[in-house]
Order: C-alpha cells, then structure tokens, then sequence
C-alpha cells in the first residue's frame, strides 16, 4: 500500500488581489477569513474554488446586502 499523502493548499497573496474581501487566517495558512461576513473557511483542499464556494453561501451574500443598504461613516 502506498503512503500518500495529500498535500494542503495554502493562502497565496493572489487570492486578496483577485477577492478584495479574503484575508489570510493568520492562525492557519490553509484557511482564509472573508471580511464581509468574517467567516473563516479552509482552502486546504479546494484553494479559490473554496472561495468561489463561500462566496456564494447565504451568510456572505447577506453580508453583501447588509454592506450595500448600511451609511458609510462619511455619509453621515
């Protein structure tokens, strides 16, 4: 029997460029932390199809509209 073992996908800096609302998760390189929703979520085996995932889950997209419909503090 072989031995493998599945190698983890770490945060990579082009994921911030490409989703302005991920951040790395500094306590784990194989997880992400979306701003929006603050959700922290491994990308150990999926990598930005992790993050194309998330985005679309219910939490983030209510993130999204409370984001949208809340006053910005220089609205005020």
């Amino acid at each position: 029997m072989r031995n493998s073992k599945k190698r983890k996908t770490t945060f990579n800096a082009s994921y911030a460029t490409e989703f302005k609302f991920i951040k790395k998760d500094e306590r784990n390189d194989s997880r992400a932390v979306c701003t929006l929703c603050w959700k922290s979520f491994s990308i150990a085996s999926g990598g930005r199809s992790s993050i194309v995932d998330h985005s679309k889950s219910d939490r983030h997209q209510t993130a999204i509209s409370n984001a949208n419909s809340s006053k910005k503090v220089t609205e005020f």
